[in-house]
């Protein structure tokens, strides 16, 4: 006779978190709430200087995109969203007050749910507000006003919070849901939710690291034993605010499937563009950290609920998984500190749920290894980017918490202070970037990423779909930009400069738009700090006569014939394996390297961007500066004979060749005649 199954447990519904109101705990969570506010809203908006005009214009462009209306993937591709003003520190009359208000409300959310996970570990508020802020303290890095203010942008320094805001805000709400309030959907995990719809809204890694954490909540809603109501409240609410962001920002719903799109490209497209070498100590020591986290929580989420905790584990892994692309695809001072910050604030977070967990020494000594250990790796990964201590992330905290009650202060007295300075600042490019405005006329594009000068003057502003050309990675974006410039909607005149980041080969951003350039433009004047080019009322022709097909072997220098009959524009085709295929998605990808030796003997080192090249692109004269493009369309090849390229020679210096490509490849010359 087959022995009679257990009746499956009912599952007792959590009791909502009682949180004490004594006086100490109410001055407690006061601290730490004006310390979040501080640090994570941003009170004092930081000069293009001092972050990079590149990172400002972008920052310009996503405010101006909500302010006017734009369509993300069909005016504006980039790796950002309709919500992504919220994602910048920096300001603009027509949505600096939005801006504050919405991270004002985020802040305020987020300190909800890590005050009621304080009110459940610690008996004392006054032992919970040391761990409270050491989170906070991680979710808000920046430089302080001083160091923000003029023009002495210090690489050294971390760029801005807003990536270590919204990353450490999914893992807390991965971690709350399953760890603090054991499953049930309360007030605090809804709020949650509707923080990480906003955000999935911003950029495109924020939107992935969010699916994860809502598609764990719903998962677990969806399989719990009965009685459970309102079971798919989570998937409903996140849906439901994403469809009232993305209408609250002015978006079509036709626009979606272009978003989409357009996401999609400018995504994979980042990846050969972006990806910089790094030293792999700092991701082995991050990965080790994020092994031992994931392991602490599987052990846990183990004794409590068997197989049922693999669920948050597996969520946990993949959003470490996601951090770690985020952080070290592209290895700067800027991004490789986020991934290892993230972690850090996890093992603070989760430490007195796993120390409660078991009352054993020994696990309770690994808890405070762990802790120990993401304290330590953050600290070097703060030593090698931005020469600064972990002692010193908390002294500049303290720091930038009086600049934002300062600037509250200020504002508050003299609310037309910000104003004023932006006004200042618009000034101050103008008058660094003296541009012809008798020659400028009509709707106006700005090459490659100059964004700030054409704003400064109020030129109006016509972009491209991938706004800047250094978002033009993926060759559907920049076939994408060369058919803008044959269509209707073409802008009348064309600010125009060479300003390749990463030394990149100079054509190869918006490379596949020159020759409509050359042939639908003219150049209106060069005397100012950008090229002008205005439209041809009938426009010339060009066509691309083939020339040779070379075979390359990597190391090896491939001739290049004379380019005195005309430009020369090459294809190449690197031949990837699958293997390095895999390896770009798992790690990145290799850094492939152009040695460029022209006829004046000159010797030049490039990046070279596989699929941009294997597109096309204007690879002889080597047209680096204005003067050789404003030689270029007047057609004065004389000029550029110096510039022509003798040979070139291929390699790849970081990451393995053998394993990413096929020892040879082609080269594919044609000739560029242009008929005007």
């Amino acid at each position: 006779m087959a022995a009679k199954r257990k009746p499956r447990p009912q599952e007792v519904p959590s009791p909502p978190i009682a949180v004490r109101h004594t006086g100490l705990s109410v001055l407690v969570a006061s601290i730490a709430t004006v310390f979040m506010l501080a640090l994570t809203v941003p009170w004092v908006p930081v000069r293009g200087a001092t972050i990079g005009y590149f990172d400002y214009s972008w920052m310009l462009v996503l405010h101006d995109a909500i302010a006017t209306g734009r369509q993300f993937g069909r005016d504006l591709i980039i790796p950002y969203g309709p919500l992504g003003f919220i994602a910048t520190n920096i300001y603009d009359p027509r949505t600096y007050l939005l801006l504050i208000i919405i991270r004002v409300l985020m802040s305020l959310i987020v300190m909800r749910v890590l005050w009621e996970a304080a009110a459940k570990l610690f008996a004392n508020p006054l032992a919970a507000l040391p761990w409270l802020m050491g989170i906070i303290v991680l979710m808000g890095p920046g430089m302080s006003a001083s160091q923000t203010a003029g023009n002495n942008f210090d690489p050294r320094m971390l760029g801005g919070a807003e990536d270590h805001f919204f990353s450490i805000c999914a893992l807390l709400a991965l971690l709350a849901y399953f760890a603090v309030h054991q499953r049930a959907v309360t007030g605090g995990t809804v709020a949650m939710i509707v923080v990480l719809a906003a955000a999935s809204l911003t950029k495109v890694n924020f939107l992935m690291q969010d699916i994860v954490v809502v598609g764990a909540i719903s998962l677990d809603q969806l399989f719990k034993p009965p009685p459970v109501r309102r079971r798919w409240l989570v998937p409903v609410v996140y849906v439901g605010c994403l469809a009232l962001f993305y209408v609250s920002a002015r978006q079509s719903p036709a626009s979606l499937r272009q978003f989409g799109w357009g996401w999609a490209a400018v995504t994979f497209g980042h990846m050969d563009a972006v990806g910089l070498p790094g030293p792999g100590i700092d991701l082995i020591a991050y990965l080790m950290i994020a092994v031992l986290l994931v392991c602490l929580i599987g052990y846990v989420e183990w004794k409590k609920r068997g197989r049922g905790g693999l669920l948050p584990v597996a969520a946990a892994a993949a959003l470490f998984a996601l951090l770690y692309k985020h952080s070290f695809l592209r290895q700067d001072f800027a991004h490789a500190t986020i991934a290892p910050m993230a972690a850090f604030a996890a093992a603070i977070f989760y430490a007195p749920i796993a120390w409660k967990t078991s009352s054993g020494k020994l696990f309770q000594g690994v808890c405070l290894t762990i802790v120990t250990l993401a304290g330590v790796v953050v600290w070097s990964s703060l030593a090698a980017l931005t020469g600064e201590s972990l002692p010193e992330l908390g002294w500049v905290a303290l720091v930038r918490t009086g600049d934002a009650l300062e600037a509250v202060a200020d504002d508050l007295t003299s609310p037309a202070r910000l104003h004023a300075e932006w006004e200042s600042q618009r000034a101050a490019l103008r008058r660094d970037n003296p541009l012809p405005l008798a020659k400028i006329a009509g709707p106006t594009d700005v090459y490659p990423h100059r964004q700030d000068i054409l704003l400064a003057y109020s030129f109006p502003y016509d972009p491209r779909p991938a706004y800047s050309s250094l978002f033009a990675t993926a060759p559907a974006l920049a076939e994408l930009n060369a058919q803008h410039l044959v269509g209707p909607a073409a802008p009348q005149t064309i600010l125009f400069d060479i300003e390749p980041v990463d030394h990149q080969f100079p054509a190869l951003a918006d490379g596949w738009s020159w020759p409509e350039l050359l042939t639908r433009y003219e150049l209106a004047d060069k005397t100012g700090a950008l090229l002008v080019l205005r439209r041809r009322a009938s426009p010339g022709k060009y066509r691309l006569v083939p020339s040779a097909k070379l075979a390359g072997a990597f190391g090896q220098s491939v001739a290049i014939p004379n380019a005195a009959a005309g430009p020369i524009w090459a294809r190449i085709y690197l031949h990837r394996r699958g293997i390095g295929r895999m390896i770009s998605t798992l790690y990145k990808p290799p850094l492939v390297q152009m040695d460029v030796q022209t006829r004046d003997g000159a010797v030049a080192e490039y990046r070279l961007l596989p699929e941009l090249a294997e597109q096309g692109f204007l690879l002889s004269p080597v047209v680096s500066d204005q003067p050789g493009f404003a030689a270029l369309m007047s057609n004065r090849q004389a000029e550029l004979t110096p510039a022509q390229v003798k040979q070139i020679t291929i390699s790849v210096v970081d990451g393995s060749q053998e394993l990413n490509y096929d020892s040879a490849f082609t080269v594919e010359l044609d000739r560029l005649e242009i008929y005007k």
